[in-house]
């Protein structure tokens, strides 16, 4: 017999707007799945799951690092900041010659001005 269930399609994260809220906003697809719990059709994907940053910092969470499998108690302070460093380090890889300057939380493309 066939069941509904519902999963996170994509995630995005707002940083664009200085002095500005910001936003998580995710799109939540409804799936039919058997009785095995696979997939058997994405009925839709119309929904949203949104929530402002500056109201779930603080919640925390805690899961095993699949990698290390320590377990962190994290934030959505803490995830953000995580997934900053990420980003950060895969633009510095990408774009040789570049540097983080920490004083205008920018990527400089040609190192200058750090």
């Amino acid at each position: 017999m066939a069941r509904q269930a519902i999963r996170v399609g994509r995630i995005e994260i707002d940083t664009l707007k200085p002095n500005a809220p910001q936003w998580i906003t995710s799109t939540i697809q409804t799936l039919e799945v058997d009785d095995n719990d696979e997939i058997i059709s994405q009925l839709y994907k119309d929904a949203q799951l949104i929530r402002r940053v500056s109201e779930v910092t603080t919640q925390v969470v805690s899961i095993t690092d699949p990698v290390t499998q320590q377990v962190v108690n994290l934030s959505v302070a803490g995830l953000g900041t995580a997934i900053k460093a990420v980003m950060i380090n895969w633009m510095l890889e990408d774009n040789v010659g570049s540097a983080y300057d920490p004083g205008t939380d920018l990527v400089m493309l040609d190192g200058s001005n750090i």
